[in-house]
């Protein structure tokens, strides 16, 4: 039994079925949230696109402003992501928050077939009066450009 014990043929096959395991759940783990990061940063572009976009329309109109919110993140985002729009009481601040429900690859073997992601965005209309050598100025809104 000793002669047996200090064999070494085949060690490595049997490590090698050990780790096998391990190795395939940190492999599905890093698909799965490498997708969900994936769908994080798609969202943060598309509130970022929205608020934006927004921000130009207030505080004149709250109205134009979420309809752009929610036209801008429809456009960056994904059918059936949920659009939230949040306008402040001044007309001043507008906050995007994006919703998305990400099906999982490898986490139904755990009883977990999706996550949700959000994002969320916020724009706020004010004086830059943090940096005293800034000189406001204003760009002319053309209805088209012409790039020939």
């Amino acid at each position: 039994m000793l002669k047996f014990l200090r064999e070494q043929k085949g060690v490595a096959a049997v490590v090698a079925a050990l780790a096998l395991p391990v190795m395939l759940g940190v492999a599905a783990l890093v698909v799965d949230v490498g997708n969900l990061y994936f769908n994080k940063a798609q969202l943060s572009a598309a509130s970022d696109a929205a608020v934006f976009a927004a921000a130009q329309e207030l505080p004149q109109n709250p109205v134009q402003a979420d309809a752009v919110a929610r036209n801008y993140a429809g456009i960056n985002g994904k059918t059936g992501d949920a659009v939230n729009v949040t306008i402040s009481t001044d007309k001043k601040t507008i906050t995007v928050n994006v919703n998305r429900t990400v099906p999982l690859f490898f986490a139904p073997i755990f009883d977990q077939n999706s996550s949700n992601v959000s994002e969320k965005a916020t724009a706020q209309i004010s004086i830059a009066a943090s940096v005293p050598w800034i000189v406001p100025f204003v760009l002319p809104k053309t209805q088209a450009f012409d790039y020939t």
